[in-house]
């Protein structure tokens, strides 16, 4: 569905922005 998409787009820039620090 379109918002499972987005949740799954949400984290993995929430990953990579964690894995940056």
């Amino acid at each position: 569905s379109f918002l499972n998409s987005v949740f799954e787009l949400l984290l993995k820039v929430w990953v990579n922005s964690r894995d940056l620090k």
